[in-house]
């Protein structure tokens, strides 16, 4: 029997990402993931005797979710607020013209579409980056309300969750893995 060659469990607590449309949200993260996905059905055969299933056509893809820490300005949070009003122009067409003309730095989009990209590292026990998760194609679609209370008893810093669609993810093995 074969040993893996990696016998050290996975920790969640080591990882970055990159996403230069929202660096406030990026620089408060708290939580994200590599989001799963699966067939939504798969198709069966009849036979005579019993269903036999077969390989499905169809992936989907769960959402990409990231809760960041709120900021005492709300910077991380407004940042994904007009975002979303942009997209959503509730007030005015040029919202969504200037969100789809809008260009971070390091990024080249394709002219009229509002996606973005983005990249997930995940590291290794010695802090050194193992995987990058690339997301296609990301658009948000739902930004958690703030909540504030004055019935807590400490100190709660204030988190938020956005989410994505996206069209797909690749994963790459960094080198010298």
């Amino acid at each position: 029997m074969s040993q893996p060659v990696n016998r050290s469990p996975a920790t969640g607590l080591i990882f970055t990402m990159s996403f230069s449309r929202i660096p406030d949200v990026t620089y408060f993260l708290q939580e994200s993931g590599i989001p799963g996905l699966g067939f939504d059905s798969l198709p069966e055969q009849s036979t005579r005797y019993k269903q036999i299933p077969r390989v499905g056509d169809k992936l989907t893809y769960e959402d990409l979710d990231m809760t960041f820490l709120v900021n005492e300005d709300l910077s991380s949070w407004i940042s994904m607020h007009d975002w979303l009003v942009g997209l959503g122009a509730p007030e005015t067409a040029r919202q969504y013209a200037r969100e789809l003309t809008s260009t971070p730095p390091d990024s080249t989009p394709i002219k009229g579409d509002p996606a973005k990209d983005a990249s997930l590292f995940v590291y290794n026990s010695d802090n050194i980056a193992k995987l990058k998760v690339d997301f296609e194609g990301l658009i948000p679609y739902r930004l958690s309300k703030i909540r504030y209370s004055v019935t807590d008893n400490d100190i709660q810093y204030l988190v938020a969750t956005v989410s994505f669609k996206y069209t797909i993810y690749r994963i790459t093995r960094l080198s010298g893995n």
